[in-house]
């Protein structure tokens, strides 16, 4: 390869191609880590939105349990006991994950605005299911509370965030191709 044209990806192999691909997706990667410390760093207040998630939360615990469930604020209350909504519970990291996955993984942003914003707001029903059968299954002594909410559904969300990415890399984002084209997880029909 000549010096002169180093990064020319003409003159690349196959091999170098993917170490270019890979490296442009860790540095995006990178760039949307440094976001997401930014964000960290300046620490929005979210209080409005914790007590706006407190009140779906509440609507929807309230009749499952068929207990008194009330909103204090951020906080989910019955029978003394205070479920507090933090800004963690927001699901807001996930969110970010999912969308930094993607926008590091493409070219075609704009294309695949529908797709992050689809897979964000599937994060964040997942959320309050989350925080829905935190409280319920905590609350009725089937699993403790740290259990569910610290192992169970840490990593839940996490598996959740990585298989909306894989699900997107490997089929919607060549949606725009013949579906000739396409693999899909259904046999063709006969």
């Amino acid at each position: 390869m000549n010096p002169e044209k180093a990064f020319d990806r003409k003159e690349m192999n196959k091999q170098q191609k993917k170490l270019f691909e890979g490296l442009k997706f860790t540095f995006k990667l990178l760039f949307a880590g440094l976001i997401f410390q930014a964000i960290l760093f300046i620490y929005p207040d979210t209080t409005s939105a914790q007590a706006f998630l407190a009140q779906i939360v509440a609507v929807i615990v309230d009749p499952l349990m068929k207990a008194s469930f009330t909103v204090s604020g951020i906080k989910v209350v019955t029978d003394g006991v205070h479920y507090i909504i933090t800004q963690d519970c927001l699901g807001w990291k996930s969110m970010t994950a999912f969308t930094a996955l993607v926008f590091a993984s493409t070219e075609k942003y704009r294309k695949n605005l529908k797709y992050i914003f689809a897979g964000t707001a599937l994060l964040f029903l997942a959320n309050i299911v989350r925080i829905v059968t935190t409280i319920y299954l905590s609350h009725t002594g089937i699993i403790s509370f740290q259990i569910i909410h610290d192992t169970l559904w840490k990593w839940s969300l996490t598996g959740l965030v990585l298989a909306l990415w894989i699900l997107w890399f490997e089929k919607l984002q060549y949606i725009d191709e013949p579906v000739s084209k396409l693999k899909t997880f259904f046999p063709k029909p006969y």
